[in-house]
């Protein structure tokens, strides 16, 4: 019998990357020039990313990552 997957190991490769970034403390503008996409596209992406991981800020997600 599998386990429940742990929220974070959901996340897309895309979604993993953005928020492992952004919670380590990048700017969406940053994040943005290292992964070579939009501004625009980072605040998508973490939108998912909130709302996979049923969280609403940086703190949140950064403890999440912590835990993960």
């Amino acid at each position: 019998m599998h386990a429940e997957p742990r929220p974070v190991e959901r996340l897309t490769p895309t979604e993993d990357r953005i928020a492992r970034l952004v919670s380590g403390g990048r700017t969406n503008r940053e994040v943005a020039a290292i992964v070579r996409i939009s501004p625009k596209t980072v605040e998508v992406n973490l939108s998912r990313v909130y709302r996979k991981l049923n969280i609403r800020n940086r703190t949140e997600l950064a403890n999440c990552f912590r835990a993960a």
